[in-house]
């Protein structure tokens, strides 16, 4: 006889684990969806960000260290086939392809400092949550931090979307 019943187990809204139970009451999991663990987001809502597409060739008048100076955010990445720079939304360039403003920023980060580089899924967690609510987002991390980006319009939409599937979020008013 075997002696083994399959157990699901909810411990919350989006964690799910699937598990043998052995007769000796012990348990072997089959199955895990859902997240490592939680994080805070933390929003910036009264702080405006644009991102913006540069052409190639203006690369060698970009003088990268005096744009960043005094921003709370920004960004500078450069492929074969663009350059991409996300700034505070005061900060214009004539020469850009294409300009976006209008953009808030949630923060991922534990609160005694970075992302663990052993969590898996997070970003790809809080995107989720957000691409099911229809909220379009433009993911940035760094050493210590993930970031989603979104449209201040839908700021609202995504608080609620997040906090209904158990995620934290706060908003403050600084970025540290």
């Amino acid at each position: 006889m075997l002696c083994t019943q399959q157990v699901s187990l909810v411990l919350s809204p989006v964690v799910i684990l699937f598990a043998l139970k052995a007769c000796s009451g012990s348990y072997r999991l089959l199955f895990y969806r859902g997240p490592i663990h939680k994080l805070p987001l933390l929003t910036v809502p009264e702080f405006l960000l644009a991102v913006h597409q540069l052409p190639h060739s203006y690369l060698p008048r970009l003088n990268v260290q005096d744009l960043a100076v005094g921003q709370p955010f920004f960004s500078f990445t450069v492929t074969a086939s663009e350059v991409s720079i996300i700034t505070a939304a005061d900060v214009t360039f004539p020469e850009a392809i294409t300009s976006e403003t209008g953009w808030v920023a949630l923060k991922m980060q534990e609160p005694e400092g970075g992302i663990n580089f052993g969590v898996i899924g997070l970003l790809a967690e809080g995107s989720g949550i957000l691409r099911d609510s229809n909220i379009s987002i433009f993911a940035v991390s760094t050493y210590l931090t993930d970031w989603i980006l979104l449209k201040q319009e839908r700021l609202s939409d995504a608080e609620a979307s997040l906090q209904a599937k158990g995620w934290e979020v706060r908003r403050v008013t600084t970025w540290k």
